[in-house]
């Protein structure tokens, strides 16, 4: 498995919280075993060296988590939310090619210029 160059905030209920409460920080809600959410996971590592350190990328595992997916309405896995301190600003559900996630991203970042 492809792992960010950047630190991975592992999320879970009780660090959630504090993690996502300052900047950008895509959060991406999946399970390892899950063959679109490994596919989603590559294109998240590769749309987050471009991005480099401007947006905080964590994940979360909805079996090991479920409290915390229901809390924000995880429905259907891969699930990808951009949040800025704190508050949900979009959501990503299911699979998109990593131009699209980068585009997303890209627009946020513009939101902080």
């Amino acid at each position: 498995m492809t792992t960010l160059r950047t630190r991975v905030l592992e999320l879970n209920d009780r660090n959630f919280e504090s993690a996502t409460a300052h900047g950008l920080v895509l959060v991406f809600f999946w399970e390892q075993w899950e063959s679109g959410c490994r596919r989603e996971w590559k294109l998240i590592n590769e749309a987050g060296e471009v991005v480099g350190e401007q947006v905080r990328i964590g994940r979360c595992s909805v079996e090991d988590y479920p409290e915390l997916a229901e809390r924000l309405a995880v429905r259907s896995i891969p699930t990808t939310i951009i949040l800025r301190d704190g508050k949900e600003e979009e959501r990503l559900v299911g699979l998109r090619h990593e131009r699209t996630l980068i585009k997303h991203l890209r627009k946020h970042l513009e939101k902080e210029a």
